[in-house]
This record gives structure tokens, sequence and C-alpha cells, in this order.
């Protein structure tokens, strides 16, 4: 009995430790760092505000600084055209059934045409849902700080692709 116990053990490690190198999991971390991307030209053309209207999804949650229901708050806020964001995408990953992922980063927002001094920074996270329609931020956290090294782009909405690899373990990382 103890041994068809063992045996029975051993096949179902091999079997399991096999399966793993067959498994391919769905990966699309460029399109979730393009749908930052969208975010962020959005905000350059038509605002922050509605970039938020159009970014996230009804159910959405973002920490101003408690958390608060998304589309309520940036319907309720005021969007002065002179303020820029800038958000530098640093690291992105999907799940690997493709539905849900995050993009991470630092953020800096200015006044048009005014003085690097006036500027604020800080990091964000943005936790995304694929749904029909496409990427829909489902949570959005920032936190602000004091000025840290942070490339100042030659055209902040730039939409251009970030370098992606494969990690190891086979799953795809994306960095900016």
């Amino acid at each position: 009995m103890q041994r068809a116990v063992s045996l029975i053990l051993a096949i179902v490690a091999c079997s399991s430790a096999f399966s793993q190198g067959r498994y391919k999991p769905v990966i699309d971390a460029q399109s979730i760092v393009d749908a930052e991307h969208q975010f962020e030209s959005i905000a350059g053309s038509e605002g922050i505000r509605s970039a938020y209207l159009k970014t996230l999804a009804p159910d959405s949650i973002v920490f101003r600084p408690g958390p608060v229901k998304g589309l309520e708050f940036w319907q309720a806020s005021t969007d002065p055209s002179s303020l820029l964001l800038s958000r530098n995408v640093t690291y992105a990953d999907v799940a690997s059934n493709g539905l849900l992922g995050y993009t991470t980063g630092n953020w800096r927002m200015y006044q048009r045409g005014k003085s690097e001094s006036v500027a604020k920074f800080g990091q964000y996270v943005t936790i995304w849902e694929k749904r029909p329609s496409g990427w829909q931020a489902t949570i959005d956290i920032g936190i602000s700080h004091e000025k840290l090294p942070f490339p100042k782009p030659t055209d902040p909405y730039d939409a251009s692709p970030a370098a992606t690899s494969i990690n190891a373990d086979g799953r795809q990382r994306t960095r900016r």
C-alpha cells in the first residue's frame, strides 16, 4: 500500500513538473502600456479631467488622498487648462489570463509656460482591467514627493512604445 501511494505521488509530481513547461500564459503587456500612453495623450490634448473621465471604469476607485469613487470625483472637479500631466511608465505587468494588469512610474504636474520650480512630482500605480471596450483603470493611487531625477521628455505625450523583454520564466516585462 505504501509503495502504491509513493508511486502515485511520484507520478503526480512528475506530471506537474512537465506540465509547467507547456503552459503558455496569455500576456500582452504592451497593450496596457499603450492604454497608459493613450491616457497621457488625452491629458495633453483635452485636459487631465477628460483623460480620467475617458479612462476610468464606472466602478473605479481613486485615492485623493483616501478612497473615493473615481468618476464621481473627476466629474465634480475642475480642470485648469494650464495644468499638464506627464506620467513616465517604469514598469507594467499583466496577469497570465490577460484580464488584469498594472502600470507604475513617476508623474510630474506642471503649468504650461511656467518654471519647473513650481512643478509637483510623485509616483503612481494604476490597476487596469480588460473590459469589452478595452483596458479601463479600476484603481488609481498616487503620492507626492519632492523632485527626484525625472527625465524631462522632449514631448511629454509621445506615445512611443516601451521596451519589452521576456524573463527567464517566460513572462513578458515592459519597461520605459
